[in-house]
């Protein structure tokens, strides 16, 4: 800062009297400026009601009671519990801005990589990383409490990507020898390498969704496990074929039908567009990030759900409940991020 005053310095007295007028005047403005807005804001803060209680959820019943590492606290007058303006939020127990958080939910979705982020923000690698494992988190208990549910016509096929150890420690135990990102496996075809991402998509720009539950080919419990309680009753589901998936039509309300290829290109109907774009964008992603550490899988499969389609109205909802206090606690820790829902296949 020193430095960058000392050049501003030297150039001015290099213009001519007039000009080192102007200059002043103009900074003079900006000034005044940055007074009036910090006023509006601090004024307009100020008016603001005081938020509802995390712990009982009572509205209109809390007061301010000091502050908390410069936050302001509050208590309830019902529950008589103290909070935070950060209680039960992703930001809780953070020294980062609101406005940082909410740059790492945008750069999340719209796949940042954690460098660019960190670099955008002014914050370190590391930090970054954390934050943005704790809005996966967050994301994951989001959407179980309002799980995504396909409904009328969806359809629902796998995929498959490489087993990744990225961020560990290569065991000397493995089954396999290490390789470089961008490598292909080691045995030809479907095998205990490539982990299986089941999907499934709405039509008509409707709810996506992606679960990982095995390695290589699922079996009927797998797809069970995987769509269970996501599937709508009366639903239409379109498959590739594969016998495991009529499992559904047993535990379900819903009617499977198996289409082939030749039937996909006779029959308009009869496709699985929809859900080999939504391959498409999680192979797409998945390279962007130079491969996903597997036992992270089921977060990201999170993200690629939510950032599939209408990215504007996720952001817009992930803030809202991420960084509001309420009822349910999106708070998490550094132990959570490195234990918390790892996948274990």
């Amino acid at each position: 800062v020193m430095r960058t005053y000392q050049k501003i310095s030297e150039l001015c007295r290099k213009l001519p009297l007039d000009q080192q007028k102007q200059v002043l005047a103009m900074v003079q403005t900006m000034i005044d400026g940055q007074d009036i807005q910090d006023e509006t804001a601090l004024t307009s803060r100020s008016k603001l009601p005081n938020p509802h209680c995390p712990y009982c959820g009572a509205g209109g019943h809390t007061r301010k009671m000091g502050t908390k590492a410069g936050k302001q606290r509050y208590q309830c007058t019902i529950c008589h519990r103290t909070f935070t303006e950060t209680t039960h939020t992703i930001m809780e127990n953070s020294h980062a801005t609101r406005s940082q958080w909410k740059q790492v939910i945008i750069d999340t979705l719209d796949g940042q990589s954690i460098d660019h982020t960190a670099s955008c923000i002014g914050l370190h690698h590391e930090t970054v990383f954390n934050m943005r494992h704790k809005i996966l988190i967050g994301m994951t208990k989001y959407l179980e409490e309002d799980p995504v549910v396909l409904k009328e016509i969806a359809e629902l096929d796998e995929t498959y990507v490489l087993e990744s150890l990225k961020g560990s420690k290569f065991p000397d135990n493995a089954p396999r020898p290490p390789r470089r990102h961008g490598e292909r496996a080691n045995k030809r075809g479907l095998s205990g390498e490539q982990v299986c991402i089941c999907a499934g998509v709405q039509r008509n720009h409707g709810a996506a969704f992606a679960s990982t539950v095995n390695r290589a080919q699922p079996n009927k419990e797998e797809i069970r496990s995987a769509f269970d309680g996501h599937i709508g009753t009366g639903t239409v589901v379109f498959t590739d074929g594969a016998k495991s998936y009529g499992v559904l039509d047993e535990i379900l309300d819903c009617a499977v039908e198996k289409v082939s290829v030749e039937e996909q290109k006779q029959r308009k109907v009869a496709n699985l567009n929809n859900v080999n774009s939504f391959h498409s964008f999680i192979k797409e992603r998945y390279g962007k990030y130079r491969g996903v550490a597997t036992k992270y899988l089921n977060r990201y499969n999170m993200l690629f759900s939510s950032a599939f389609r209408d990215r504007a109205k996720m952001i817009d909802r992930f803030c809202e409940a991420l960084m509001t206090p309420g009822l349910i606690d999106y708070s998490v820790t550094n132990n959570d991020v490195e234990a918390h829902g790892l996948l274990d296949i």
